[in-house]
């Protein structure tokens, strides 16, 4: 569902100068920054919500390296290259410990999370950042034009049309 309404805010021309993974949303980061396709992403997002450790599984596919740049939650580092990625995707579940070190180091405008719970958004929202939170699994779809909108109003050259492609 977060990789959907990734796919839609990419569509309206919204892209990341930075992206943050927490806990299972470091697949979606990693997805968001180039590392990760979505042929790689969806067999490792069904393992992750199985439960299952990643370890063996990354092993079958070649990541690459970022084109904007990540930062883990639970590390608090970048990430540079798809070894990193690697590294930090086996480790998958882990507490988000860390988010005020990657946040800082992204130093968001917007911080938009495409998540189950907005946890993020109200972090950085403490921390002094805007941020809007998209609910990724059941919420409404005025929450991701909500990020759209704010995301307009920070400066992205939003295209809306693209919202109405294909219908």
């Amino acid at each position: 569902a977060g990789y959907a309404g990734w796919q839609v805010m990419q569509r309206c021309n919204v892209l990341p100068d930075a992206v943050i993974g927490a806990g299972n949303g470091e697949l979606l980061a990693c997805a968001a920054a180039g590392i990760v396709d979505e042929e790689d992403l969806l067999p490792l997002a069904a393992a992750a919500a199985l439960g299952e450790p990643l370890g063996e599984l990354l092993c079958q596919f070649a990541f690459d390296d970022p084109a904007v740049p990540v930062y883990s939650a639970a590390s608090g580092l970048p990430v540079s290259d798809g070894g990193d990625a690697k590294a930090i995707l086996a480790g998958l579940g882990g507490a988000s410990t860390r988010f005020a070190e990657a946040a800082t180091q992204a130093a968001p405008g917007l911080l938009i999370e495409i998540g189950p719970n907005g946890g993020m958004a109200e972090r950085a929202a403490e921390m002094g950042y805007d941020g809007i939170a998209i609910e990724a699994q059941s919420g409404p779809v005025h929450c991701l034009l909500l990020a759209l909108a704010a995301a307009f109003a920070a400066g992205a050259p939003l295209n809306a049309a693209a919202l109405y492609e294909d219908r």
